[in-house]
């Protein structure tokens, strides 16, 4: 598996981890990912080789999100440019969709969180699967002057957590930096940025029958492995 391949499993890893990762705070929602009801918060790539933004727009805290990416990669002199937006909405199917504005085609797959959230340890979710890629919390620090706890996982790299939302990833794959910071925050935003495209979206869940049950150990495994 070459560096960029193993950069870029590790942070898909660690997006899913931010579900509910604080062991405090609290939301009028029976059913929460972040302690804001509705936020768009705004991000800037920085690496070895990617550049970017990226904006995550989500509403019912939590239960409904967007964010979109612009990012790019450069490697031997050859820039690829990826512009695709994420939608979930776990009121409705809690499917992951994605849409590739290049192509204008979409894919859609079963989320490893949409199960887990219908029960009543669904505030836990985050800590778990943190642990469970034997991850520690480290400390705090502040990002855009919020207080957020440190989280580190190995081999992979580190989560700042401010009211159950990442204000930064930092990872460092096989000697490969990749950073996603916050740059703004804000409580108001165009409802309409949570709607997907209205396109066929091509099912992949069976391409992620590995994530059903959230076998993170079996993945952290893989990913050390490579």
């Amino acid at each position: 598996m070459n560096k960029l391949t193993t950069c870029l499993i590790a942070l898909s890893l660690l997006s899913f981890v931010h579900c509910n990762s604080v062991e405090s705070g609290n939301s009028s929602s029976a059913k929460s990912r972040y302690g804001l009801k509705q936020a768009c918060i705004e991000y800037k790539i920085t690496g070895d080789m990617f550049s970017g933004t990226e904006k995550l727009y989500f509403d019912r805290y939590g239960m409904r999100e967007a964010k979109y990416t612009h990012q790019k990669i450069e490697m031997m002199g050859i820039t690829q440019e990826n512009n695709t937006a994420t939608f979930i909405n776990f009121d409705d199917d809690g499917l992951i969709y994605t849409y590739d504005y290049k192509t204008k085609s979409g894919t859609k797959i079963a989320n490893p969180l949409a199960e887990a959230l219908q029960n009543k340890d669904a505030k836990d979710i985050g800590k778990r699967m943190m642990v469970e890629m034997g991850g520690k919390k480290i400390g705090t620090g502040k990002v855009l002057g919020k207080t957020c706890d440190i989280w580190e996982i190995p081999n992979m790299g580190k989560i700042w957590v401010w009211k159950w939302a990442n204000l930064k990833t930092a990872t460092n794959a096989m000697g490969m930096k990749m950073t996603i910071e916050a740059t703004k925050i804000s409580e108001t935003f165009d409802k309409e940025k949570l709607e997907r495209p209205q396109v066929e979206y091509r099912d992949m869940s069976e391409a992620m029958k590995g994530f059903k049950g959230m076998d993170l150990d079996a993945l952290k495994k893989q990913y050390q492995k490579n």
